[in-house]
């Protein structure tokens, strides 16, 4: 069919018989110039959507013009190769529920009987080359729509993490103590201007705990050995009349060497304690303030009976 033939259907108002003559004619160009063509022309719209809508709808509507694509330029593989896929991805469907894990189940099988039964709703499109482009813009869209779910799902889990990262920094701030990695054994509650000992006793319920003198062998405070939420070691210190007065925790410097770490019952550092040896290689504790100032020693001694205590010296 020429285009004189076309024209005098035109000219005689057989618009019909006109168009059917256009489509026959276009059947007869080969499928990749009719591909290329109406590929041009699809891009050239979805590029115009984009600078008047923006990313989200020229990729909401790609789809759309893929459909058009294949409907329009009638590509010759396209209906085989869209059945192929089709059976492929239920072949896939069906391995994936006969694995029997729950990925495979709840998240691999519904993705691929969502691309197989794309075909489903299509069927009845008599148009072979319209109803493998409606298969396709179906397909996409599931395509879409299970991106969207796994990038909900991974930043739904993100802001959890970062919610729980949250949640145990200000638990660890507010917690009485953060744990034992290292340092002096011995429970201090020193501080400037106290003297006396400490002796290890043991409660009602089998638990030790260190008990607090004065220099006159009065009862200041004890102080327990505690474990916090996240199963760290600390020292609480209490009163004689068991209010709580602080903690000390076990920690290392930059170059590995353990001491401890006292705070007040705000969570303030009030000084720390480290391990030294005398000239004569006798061990004792060593006290400063939070400025690194001296403040007192402490030593563990045995007395008549062959008990042992620790002795506390202000300096």
């Amino acid at each position: 069919m020429d285009a004189n033939q076309i024209y005098t259907h035109l000219k005689d108002g057989q618009f019909r018989e006109a168009f059917q003559a256009i489509w026959q004619a276009w059947d007869e160009v080969r499928w990749e110039a009719r591909f290329v063509a109406i590929g041009m022309l699809v891009c050239l719209l979805l590029a115009w959507i984009y600078s008047a809508a923006g990313f989200l709808l020229s990729l909401l509507a790609a789809p759309l013009g893929v459909c058009a694509l294949v409907a329009v330029a009638r590509p010759t593989p396209a209906p085989k190769r869209v059945d192929g896929f089709v059976r492929w991805a239920d072949d896939k469907r069906q391995r994936a529920l006969a694995k029997g894990t729950f990925f495979a189940k709840w998240v691999m099988r519904p993705f691929y009987a969502t691309l197989s039964g794309s075909a489903r709703l299509t069927a009845a499109i008599k148009d072979p080359y319209l109803r493998a482009g409606v298969t396709i813009t179906l397909q996409t869209y599931a395509v879409f729509l299970a991106l969207f779910i796994v990038s909900a799902a991974i930043y739904a889990i993100l802001v959890l993490l970062c919610m729980a990262l949250v949640l145990w920094i200000i638990a660890y701030a507010l917690s009485e103590g953060g744990g034992s990695r290292g340092g002096s054994t011995v429970a201090s509650a020193f501080r400037r201007g106290f003297s006396g000992r400490s002796e290890t006793r043991t409660d009602f319920w089998g638990d030790q705990y260190q008990q607090h003198y004065d220099a006159n062998y009065d009862k200041a405070g004890y102080t327990e050995q505690r474990t916090d939420l996240w199963g760290d070691q600390y020292q609480q210190h209490f009163s004689q009349q068991g209010d709580k007065t602080g903690h000390s925790e076990g920690r290392e410097d930059f170059l590995g060497d353990p001491y401890t770490q006292h705070y007040n019952q705000q969570g303030e550092k009030t000084g720390y304690s480290e391990r030294k040896e005398d000239w004569l290689g006798g061990e004792y504790t060593q006290h400063y303030d939070q400025h690194g100032n001296r403040i007192g020693r402490s030593e563990e001694r045995t007395d008549l009976f062959g008990d042992k205590y620790t002795k506390h010296e202000d300096e």
